[in-house]
């Protein structure tokens, strides 16, 4: 690849903020010679370009909501873990124009407290589910009834208001899935029909 003046950027589970192929791109104009090198230029450019036009009609689709208080966040084994400024679930709440009450944390992930969530009092809370815990896989269900047992949580906004939405663990890592997940959470957050 290095040969063929193919650039890459590895990262890790760690995010990758700012890669939204509206918002960056440079970033899909990287990946050029790679799809010139394995001759798919043609299907590489309409699969950006249907990127581009799925979050740029997410983007219209927030233009004018309220903007609200909202933490991502995974429960593993008991333990909190929200989204922090490094996360992709963070760029996706960006994308929506929501502000993440641990966006000031330089991390992708950390653990906090209890104490700390019930003092950030976010309106919403975004769930993540469907990965393995144990020998089993983390249903919705499951992730909100573990989070409703936290001790003082259900005082916070977001509970009083029953806006706790969910979303699956692997939609809100870097990727195409990423793209998938920032439209199941603009349904999420928009209620039932």
């Amino acid at each position: 690849m290095t040969a063929a003046e193919v650039e890459y950027i590895a990262r890790g589970r760690a995010g990758w903020p700012g890669w939204w192929p509206s918002r960056c791109p440079a970033r899909c104009a990287a990946c050029s010679p790679g799809r010139r090198l394995l001759g798919t230029e043609d299907v590489a450019a309409a699969a950006v370009a249907d990127l581009r036009d799925r979050v740029a009609a997410v983007e219209r689709q927030a233009e004018g909501d309220p903007s609200r208080s909202i933490t991502s966040l995974l429960i593993f084994e008991g333990t909190i873990f929200p989204n922090a400024s490094r996360s992709m679930g963070h760029a996706q709440l960006e994308v929506l124009g929501l502000d993440n009450v641990f966006g000031d944390v330089d991390e992708a992930f950390f653990e906090a407290s209890v104490e700390e969530l019930i003092a950030q009092d976010p309106d919403v809370v975004v769930l993540g589910y469907g990965f393995l815990e144990g020998d089993t896989v983390k249903t919705l269900d499951r992730a909100k009834a573990e989070f409703l047992a936290l001790p003082g949580v259900t005082g916070t906004s977001a509970v009083r208001n029953d806006d706790i939405v969910g979303l699956l663990a692997r939609e809100d890592e870097p990727g195409v899935a990423a793209v998938d997940g920032l439209e199941s959470l603009t349904a999420a957050l928009a209620g039932p029909d």
